[in-house]
């Protein structure tokens, strides 16, 4: 079964992060459309600004799975939890039609870049 999905990117360290996680993404989805790449003041964390993306995809993988191998994806790219410095945040915004991470559906960018995505 084929899902949909909306996967967040996001680095504090630098926008070429993104670039080199979609190989890595591209391993176990099929990335449709992509929005551009924006720089956001960091929220609830000190910390440089953060360029964010957000990706509409497709997979057969189970939420669980996906979840896995995005935390994979991270670690191989440097990203240390806990330390301020991200070098790669992917987060699972949506599944099919369910919404996860309801707190960044309320930032004004991530409505923004979706827009993106849905044309």
């Amino acid at each position: 079964m084929t899902h949909r999905v909306i996967i967040a990117l996001g680095s504090n360290v630098s926008r070429d992060y993104l670039a080199k996680c979609m190989p890595l993404l591209r391993e176990y989805v099929d990335v449709n459309r992509q929005s551009d790449i924006i720089t956001t003041e960091a929220i609830g964390m000190k910390s440089p600004p953060f360029a964010n993306q957000l990706l509409r995809c497709t997979t057969d993988l189970t939420l669980d799975e996906l979840t896995r191998l995005t935390k994979d994806t991270e670690a191989t790219l440097g990203r240390e939890h806990g330390r301020g410095v991200v070098t790669i945040d992917i987060d699972i915004l949506q599944y099919d039609d369910t919404l996860l991470h309801l707190s960044d559906w309320e930032h004004e960018y991530v409505k923004q870049l979706y827009c993106q995505i849905q044309k």
